[in-house]
């Protein structure tokens, strides 16, 4: 039987990345698929990567020292970042599920199954030009993420509707990772700011309807789609939420489409279109596979909430 050996690599320390438990649960039910479907032997290689650069660089060293082919992660564009031109240099592709800085298309080796932050504020741009809010204020957090979605903002919304002075606002776009984007959201609501607060990705958890609750005022994240794109993915929610009573959280669906398409590229390098939890994927010559899968979530006290397009 074909043995398969590829690496996995985010933060995998319990409770330190409001993401884990999604991507450690989606590498768990995809090698699994990939063993059924495939007829192969997978040994899956987890490595930690903190979440950060330094972390993304040790991670990448030891992975390359290992035996795996292939690489799934980093969660955090940071770390992949960091980690992406020593797998250049050792030859291994990465397949990013989650990690949406667009610096990391400049990789020949990078292969992106979620939406970069370019095509996300592209979309996101376009759905403020929709609806009626009126001018709006930017801010992050300072880290790579919050500022890397913060200066795709700049670019793609129209310059009328951005203003340089948050009193002038008639909404807020915070963009930056969990805890920061929690603590300005509570102390804005807190301080009797009734204008609407939008958040982003990170921000898609649980964690936010709780650390909101019994406070007033409206919250909305750009987030992503968490429903089953195919029969496929159907079933494995439908697995995921016997096993956790809960239903997968966001890039759940990506992680499972990334080890996937890893598993094909490592049997078949020539392969061009890959049949994934999202359906049929191909890569364009940056690497992008555009899933086009973001979506607007309104905070209410039973949880994040859809909204139409």
């Amino acid at each position: 039987m074909t043995e398969l050996t590829i690496a996995v690599s985010a933060n995998f320390a319990p409770g330190a990345s409001v993401h884990g438990a999604t991507f450690s649960r989606a590498i768990e039910m995809a090698a699994s698929w990939v063993m059924q479907k495939l007829g192969v032997n997978l040994d899956v290689v987890w490595v930690d990567d903190a979440a950060n650069a330094g972390g993304g660089r040790r991670a990448a060293e030891s992975i390359v020292r290992s035996r795996a082919k292939a690489v799934v992660g980093h969660f955090a564009s940071s770390a992949a970042l960091a980690a992406a031109p020593i797998y250049a240099e050792a030859g291994l592709p990465l397949f990013l599920p989650a990690a949406t800085s667009d610096r990391l298309s400049t990789f020949d080796n990078v292969f992106r199954l979620c939406d970069s932050d370019g095509s996300r504020c592209a979309w996101i741009a376009d759905w403020l030009d929709r609806h009626s809010y009126g001018k709006i204020y930017l801010k992050a957090d300072g880290s790579l993420h919050g500022e890397s979605v913060r200066r795709a903002l700049l670019g793609v919304i129209s310059p009328y509707r951005v203003t340089a002075d948050a009193s002038l606002a008639d909404a807020i776009l915070f963009s930056g990772l969990f805890d920061a984007s929690l603590s300005f959201t509570r102390a804005h609501m807190l301080g009797g700011d009734a204008r609407p607060v939008f958040l982003t990705d990170d921000a898609q958890v649980l964690g936010l309807t709780d650390g909101i609750r019994g406070l007033t005022g409206e919250v909305y994240v750009f987030g992503l789609r968490t429903d089953p794109p195919t029969d496929v993915g159907m079933h494995m929610q439908e697995i995921y939420l016997k096993k956790w009573q809960q239903k997968p959280g966001a890039y759940f669906f990506e992680t499972i489409a990334a080890l996937q398409t890893a598993a094909v590229a490592q049997l078949d390098p020539h392969a061009r279109s890959f049949e994934t939890v999202l359906g049929a994927t191909t890569f364009d010559a940056r690497g992008e596979s555009h899933p086009c899968r973001v979506a607007t979530f309104q905070s209410t006290p039973e949880g994040l909430v859809r909204l139409n397009p």
